[in-house]
């Protein structure tokens, strides 16, 4: 077998696994490390080995269901020269590659798998790199709307309002907040409403405060 085409069919072998790399790196936050070329290459290697598993149990499910002969053939492709490349093979191979991604990065960015981690003691990771990160994941993402004040007592000001957006990131502060009071901090006056607002700040120059919220409308409980 020449170089160039055991190269091609290696290329589109491990095709599901450079899928599942691209597409769980595209959903990580942009602080986050990302693979190098090493672990690229390793982390393609298991995914794409996976996804083959995956398609070869179900392979394996339909013949034992409807009595048909479906058979894999990616391995005898890296030794074999009579065996041709199978694209369909490599196309459902690829589409179990980026359902496994998606599931995969659904369990990292919820953190289900550093909390299940934690339940049974192999670790006391959140999956945040930052208290920021981890704070603002889990307002984010939590069913009921979260309220929040943000002092900024150098500028004597309070927001009150509801977090709709905020940066994940350990570099930039951001938040957007809706339904908002702005109010002076020395003396509690309200100044104005507004439907929105979007603060940038650095972290060290505010107070971030979750207020205890009664059940309805919104309001800080006393």
């Amino acid at each position: 077998m020449e170089l160039s085409n055991f190269t091609f069919k290696l290329l589109f072998i491990f095709l599901p696994g450079i899928i599942a790399v691209i597409v769980i790196s595209s959903f990580k936050d942009n602080d986050e490390e990302k693979p190098n070329m090493y672990q690229f290459f390793i982390n393609s290697l298991i995914y794409g080995l996976f996804s083959y598993i995956v398609l070869y149990n179900i392979y394996g499910l339909i013949n034992v269901l409807f009595k048909t002969q479906l058979k894999m053939v990616f391995l005898d492709l890296l030794w074999n020269d009579n065996f041709s490349l199978d694209y369909n093979e490599v196309l459902y191979a690829a589409i179990i590659a980026v359902a496994l991604s998606l599931i995969i990065s659904k369990l990292y960015n919820s953190g289900a798998i550093f909390r299940f981690a934690g339940k049974i003691g192999i670790s006391k990771s959140t999956g945040a790199f930052d208290v920021w990160n981890n704070i603002m994941r889990k307002k984010v993402q939590g069913e009921e709307p979260c309220w929040i004040v943000v002092r900024n007592k150098a500028n004597d000001t309070i927001y009150e309002g509801c977090l709709s957006e905020c940066s994940t990131t350990h570099n930039e502060a951001e938040l957007v907040l809706e339904n908002v009071k702005v109010y002076k901090n020395e003396t509690a006056e309200l100044c104005y409403d507004i439907d929105s607002v979007y603060l940038s700040f650095q972290k060290d120059n505010v107070v971030l405060e979750f207020p205890r919220l009664e059940q309805t409308g919104g309001e800080t409980s006393e």
